[in-house]
């Protein structure tokens, strides 16, 4: 079980007992998030704060931060561009940005959409049998990207 505490993040294991604890995550109330994003077949937890941090869910250290993705809310992880490994998908103000992780650069950005105004926490959905990225805008329009957007 993992809870993120304002002290950091806490794994616990099914009795209950601690097997990691990393305070050094502790960086703001924002939702993590899990996925795959080196392609190792092991989760990774990403967490916003000063800069992107990507955090080894055995063993707890942080792995890697990337800082050119900020004022992030509740970001997402999937294999969009079906690379086998996971892409962070994260929305900022009106700005939705896909970042990969990349063994050199730890973090590249792939994308950025802009909207007409700000929007809401990015959701995965299969729209006529293909993955879509979508979003809520502010003033009520939903939008769908998919592979030819990108």
């Amino acid at each position: 079980m993992l809870y993120s505490l304002r002290e950091g993040f806490v794994l616990l294991d099914r009795e209950r007992n601690i097997v990691w604890n990393n305070p050094q995550a502790a960086v703001n109330n924002m939702w993590p998030s899990l996925g795959d994003v080196n392609g190792d077949g092991v989760l990774e937890l990403l967490q916003f704060g000063a800069g992107m941090r990507v955090i080894n869910i055995t063993t707890g250290p942080i792995e890697w931060i990337f800082p050119g993705v900020g004022g992030t809310i509740e970001p997402i992880m999937a294999d969009i561009n079906n690379g086998g490994r996971d892409e962070v998908i994260v929305a900022a103000n009106n700005t939705l940005t896909a970042v990969a992780y990349h063994k050199n650069e730890e973090g590249k950005i792939l994308w950025k959409k802009s909207f007409p105004v700000n929007i809401g926490a990015p959701a995965i959905a299969e729209i006529d049998g293909n993955m879509q990225i979508v979003v809520i805008c502010k003033d009520g329009y939903v939008y769908g990207l998919g592979s030819s957007e990108q």
